[in-house]
This record gives C-alpha cells, sequence and structure tokens, in this order.
C-alpha cells in the first residue's frame, strides 16, 4: 500500500506490476476534498478504480499476453534493466515462483536478464 498526499486539482496515478495490465488514472480532486475519475488507460473509471471516502485503490486484472519479451519492454528494454536491481529482484522473486509475471521465466531468460543487468545483453 502507498499513502500520498494529494492537494486540490488534478492528478495521475499509475499502478504497475509485473503480469498485470498497468492502468494509468487522471483524478481531480475538488478543494472540498471530493476526488473523480476522469480517465483510464488500460481500463475504466467505473472498472478499474474504486474511490471510495479519501482512499483511490486500482483494480488491477492479470494481463492475458505477457511474455518474456513482453515483460522486458514493460521494464524499459535492457538499457533500463541495466544496474537495476529492483528489476532483477522483481525477475528473480519470478523465477522462484515467489510472484506471478505473468509468464513461467525460464533459466534463459535468467541468464538474458542477468546479461541486461551487467549490461551485456
Amino acid at each position: 500500500m502507498v499513502i500520498a498526499n494529494l492537494s486540490s486539482g488534478n492528478h495521475t496515478i499509475e499502478w504497475s506490476i509485473g503480469g498485470y495490465t498497468t492502468i494509468t488514472a487522471t483524478i481531480s480532486i475538488s478543494t472540498t476534498g471530493i476526488i473523480t475519475c476522469s480517465n483510464v488507460i488500460g481500463g475504466s473509471c467505473g472498472n478499474s478504480i474504486s474511490i471510495v471516502g479519501n482512499t483511490i485503490t486500482g483494480l488491477l486484472v492479470p494481463s492475458s499476453s505477457v511474455s518474456f519479451n513482453n515483460w522486458v519492454t514493460n521494464k524499459g528494454g535492457p538499457t533500463k534493466i541495466k544496474g537495476n536491481l529492483t528489476v532483477m529482484g522483481e525477475f528473480i522473486d519470478g523465477y522462484f515462483g515467489i510472484i506471478n509475471l505473468g509468464f513461467v521465466p525460464t533459466l534463459l531468460n535468467m541468464g538474458s536478464v542477468l546479461d541486461y543487468y551487467f549490461g551485456v545483453g
């Protein structure tokens, strides 16, 4: 859970996790504190975003077409994986089944991610 204090106005919030469709919502907060959703990329205001009081929740759904190549692209490609310990840790967790990446990582995928991490791929 992430807690953020937002001022009145328009804000963009993104929810993203491996194996799930990323959603990006544009919300408005009135000067009286009323929150409304005006746009969602990767979903819809009615189905992907829940607003209850002052709590905004993004409802992620599993991605139906995640592959290793999609995962790499979603992370920004090999150059964005280079030296990125968070992405490396996510992949390792997926490889050992701790988290769901949306696909079953192979040893060959692990080798590729290691190459990207060290900047040789």
